[in-house]
């Protein structure tokens, strides 16, 4: 059976799921999807996600038929359509779909699948769970809801009973004292004396059958607002932890559908259990009215007024304080004086104080960690106005969004000025100290539920300058990685597996470039931090981590990671994550390698002794023997001038790389292409440059690229020094004069 026909035999709660993927991910309509349904899963989307896949001209080939399919498919689909509201759908998809195509983007063709892997996800989790009672954990949450929404609506249909009951108690006591007091010295007749008499005696009737009444509403009454704090406390319990999951959840970098659905429902199942604690609120102002003795024993205890009383607004409290979230974290390494990207702050259960006249003001300000442990012990007497630091542009007003019954508070030109230094230890440096953002503000209904709200955020660490920043980063990844969920601010352990550190490298370089760690490469890195090869339980500290230099070098194992890092992710993202680059390799094992393999055999390799470098081993004939040579390690700098693929390709004596891929096959698509029409208006041509590795010279004479390394370093004015014997590589301009007296590139 093929999924569309799975999903139309959803339950609706899974149904609603499959709904949500689409409505997070606007780039493929929910439409499309029903209208071409059997075409889509005739397709293959997943070749575009596969890692092991080779972005080679096959691979792209492939990518732009399936485009050119999917757009031919859209026109018949725009052909045959009537209404107008999917016509404008599908004509903006077409032209989405064109656009791609025009660009060479071809992150659609992911997109699509994604939706589709999730669609699987949820009909193979709808069957596993087919034989229980409640498979959907949210959709019991809100069948709670529902029922605890009905008790409230029952006790309000008994506290309006119980209203006319006093009503016509007063009026029929009033009837009984006046009917009662009547002047004995008014002449009445026997038939008078027994008319009033059996008149006192109705209306002595009719007060004690209302007493009764109104004491069983009343019994009756006290018993379901029992029932109905009960269920509302427990209902709150589950889903205080629902948030709290979905909070830590919330600190992965990777959203899912998932992550989404979730989040959709938890706010909507907030905001119904907001809506039935806004029910009950008005019944204990009735309540507070009905506190008068109708008849000994048949009062509302004024007790139970106080106690639901505090109960409803403490739930109420608690509710707000736990819903006002950071919804867009600010960057977790912030730099003085620099606007910070877009923060967002919203209150889930916006739908109660959507009425209010004023709008709650939001403002931010900074704490130090020891601030941030006062906030978490004692939050009702925290002091807003002891910050550290100086924000500009720091208040904003909350905006109520209708369509999902959110408060938002936006701030888009924060700036933090200036930042409050704690003292600190002799071991510690301004780069280890953490602090956060701190949002307030306040929301009320009425004066007497008033509630002032506090949420910090994820913690952040202030430097002034980039060159602190690898050191902050390392503060930052540790804290995210170990910190427990509910932990005092921001206490983290000093120490942890390796195997758990080890994970968290690989997730850093999995987000960054789409390709994590191996085990090989994992096996390195714990050489790289103990000296040594240990077992994976083995423990390593933070000292060790980002604060001990690795021995024999000036660096700690963090500034060396995070170069290797930075330099993969800004400029050897496509050909890491195609794994062209071994990388974590010590040079002996790269020659060790390399030692059986033919002459132009190449690898790369990151440095060891150079931070942020990438290195070539390559093995050259030396004699008629095998010798390998390791190429001085090319940093940023270096590829910004020009491209590491570019560099393999101007070398020619560099044919395979390791083991026996050949160069062009591993690295053409990633050459940059020259234009041949490159001269310019002017007149002039523009020079290429062109990186050539020099061969060691003879001792009896120097070769003739020694020689023209020395010319092209006069001429040109450029620091061009050779570096030691077999680690140099020089970049030269490669040009021959042409017919018509201009120049022209060799390339």
């Amino acid at each position: 059976m093929a999924n569309w026909e799975k999903i139309q035999a959803l339950p609706e709660a899974y149904q609603r799921k499959i709904m949500c993927i689409y409505s997070h991910n606007q780039a493929f309509p929910f439409e499309i999807r029903k209208n071409l349904a059997v075409w889509i899963e005739q397709q293959d989307w997943s070749f575009y996600c596969n890692p092991n896949t080779t972005y080679d001209k096959i691979f792209l080939d492939k990518c732009i038929l399936l485009l050119q399919s999917f757009i031919k498919e859209v026109d018949q689909l725009l052909a045959n359509t009537i209404d107008i509201s999917d016509k404008f759908k599908f004509e903006n998809f077409h032209c989405k779909l064109q656009l791609s195509l025009g660009q060479k983007n071809y992150e659609i063709i992911k997109q699509i699948n994604e939706c589709l892997r999730s669609e699987a996800i949820i009909i193979q989790r709808y069957q596993e769970g087919i034989n229980e009672v409640n498979p959907d954990h949210f959709h019991q949450l809100e069948v709670n809801c529902q029922s605890n929404k009905d008790k409230i609506l029952f006790a309000e249909g008994l506290l309006k009973n119980m209203n006319n009951c006093k009503e016509n108690l007063t009026i029929l006591h009033s009837s009984f004292n006046s009917l009662k007091n009547v002047s004995h010295s008014t002449i009445q007749t026997q038939q008078m004396i027994e008319s009033r008499q059996a008149k006192l005696l109705d209306l002595t009737n009719q007060i004690n059958y209302l007493c009764t009444y109104f004491k069983q509403c009343k019994e009756e009454f006290l018993i379901k607002h029992k029932e109905i704090i009960q269920e509302l406390e427990s209902i709150f319990f589950t889903l205080q932890g629902d948030l709290n999951v979905w909070k830590n959840s919330k600190k992965d970098s990777i959203f899912t559908n998932e992550w989404y659905d979730n989040f959709r429902q938890i706010t909507e199942i907030c905001q119904l259990f907001a809506s039935n604690i806004c029910l009950m609120w008005p019944q204990i102002k009735k309540i507070e009215a009905l506190l008068i003795d109708i008849q000994v024993g048949n009062s509302i205890p004024e007790n139970h007024c106080v106690e639901m009383k505090t109960k409803i607004i403490g739930l109420l409290k608690n509710l707000v304080n736990q819903t006002f979230i950071v919804e867009q974290q600010p960057c977790q390494v912030i730099k003085t004086n620099t606007k910070l990207k877009k923060i967002a702050v919203n209150l889930l259960v916006g739908n109660i104080f959507k009425n209010h006249i004023n709008p709650s003001v939001v403002k931010v300000s900074i704490i130090n960690e020891n601030q941030a442990k006062q906030l978490y012990k004692d939050p009702n007497n925290f002091r807003v106005d002891t910050c550290s630091g100086e924000i500009l542009n720091n208040t904003t007003v909350m905006e109520y969004n209708s369509s999902s019954k959110i408060l938002s508070a936006n701030f888009i030109n924060l700036q933090l000025k200036r930042i409050k230094r704690t003292e600190k230890k002799a071991s510690e440096s301004v780069m280890d100290e953490k602090s956060a953002l701190l949002f307030t503000t306040e929301f009320f209904i009425e004066e007497d539920l008033r509630f002032s709200v506090k949420t910090i955020s994820d913690p952040v660490v202030v430097i002034v300058h980039v060159n602190q920043e690898a050191h902050a980063q390392a503060t930052i990844t540790w804290d995210t990685a170990f910190a427990e969920p509910t932990r005092c601010p921001f206490e983290v352990p000093q120490e942890v597996q390796f195997a758990r550190l080890a994970s968290v490298l690989s997730q850093k370089f999995f987000e960054n470039t789409g390709r994590g760690l191996s085990e090989d490469n994992i096996t390195f890195l714990s050489e790289k931090i103990f000296g040594t090869l240990v077992p994976l339980s083995s423990m390593v500290s933070w000292t060790k981590f980002s604060k001990e230099h690795i021995p024999g070098q000036t660096f700690t194992f963090w500034d060396w990671f995070y170069a290797i890092l930075k330099l993969t992710t800004d400029h050897l993202r496509d050909i890491w994550r195609d794994g062209h680059i071994i990388g974590f390799l010590t040079r002996p094992r790269a020659e060790e390698l390399l030692s059986s393999q033919a002459f132009g055999t190449f690898l790369l390799r990151f440095s060891d002794t150079k931070l942020g470098g990438i290195s070539i081993a390559y093995v050259e004939p030396n004699n008629l023997e095998k010798k390998v040579i390791m190429v001085d390690p090319f940093c940023s700098n270096d590829l910004k001038l020009r491209k590491l693929p570019d560099r393999l390709h101007d070398f020619d004596h560099l044919t395979f790389l390791f083991p026996n891929t050949p160069k062009d096959d591993a690295f053409s698509h990633y050459y940059t292409q020259v234009n041949n029409q490159n001269q310019t208006s002017n007149g002039y041509v523009l020079p290429i440059l062109v990186n050539f590795i020099p061969r060691v010279p003879s001792n009896n004479s120097p070769s003739s690229d020694y020689s023209f390394q020395s010319q092209f370093s006069n001429n040109f004015q450029m620091d061009m020094t050779l570096p030691s014997f077999d680690m140099a590589f020089e970049n030269s301009f490669v040009v021959s004069p042409s017919n018509d007296g201009m120049f022209e590139e060799d390339y």
